[in-house]
């Protein structure tokens, strides 16, 4: 639901509570415009996590893990940041572990465009314990533009 949305809901269908977080966000804007801007990447954001629970089937694309306790756990990844034009598609995106979410995001570690298969740095952490195949058949070929991006930047940043 986009933010906008919420500020044409007739204020009779509101909750006393919900009435004062409007009117507590309204005088928010009114000191800093980026409020509305901020909650409506976040809204983004818990969208295009959705988008990829469903699209990996709740599981951390490199450890597999399954779980529903362990779900909180996973995070939505963008392969290209949003702040560098990046969107939020299924194809700009993996579901990943935290820890790995981290070291991603980090350059420590890239997925080859060509092969899917893992590259890392030797200080990567615990990525190294997967085997650099275990995404061969997660992706296709709807993820190669994103992970071009990534992948050269990995390169780049790490001397390769």
């Amino acid at each position: 639901m986009e933010f906008e949305n919420i500020l044409s809901i007739p204020t009779c269908d509101l909750t006393s509570s919900q009435l004062k977080d409007m009117e507590l966000l309204h005088g928010l804007n009114k000191l800093n415009p980026n409020v509305f801007s901020l909650i409506k990447k976040r809204s983004k954001q818990t969208e295009f996590r959705d988008k990829l629970i469903n699209y990996f089937g709740n599981t951390c694309i490199i450890s597999g893990i399954k779980n529903n306790i362990i779900l909180d756990e996973c995070e939505a990844a963008h392969i290209i940041p949003v702040s560098l034009d990046g969107s939020y598609e299924i194809y700009n995106g993996l579901l990943l572990s935290r820890n790995l979410h981290k070291t991603f995001d980090s350059f420590l570690w890239s997925i080859n465009p060509n092969t899917f298969e893992i590259e890392c740095h030797k200080d990567a952490g615990s990525i190294n314990l997967y085997p650099k195949d275990c995404l061969v058949n997660k992706l296709n070929n709807n993820f190669i533009p994103s992970l071009t991006y990534h992948y050269n930047e990995y390169l780049k940043l790490n001397n390769l």
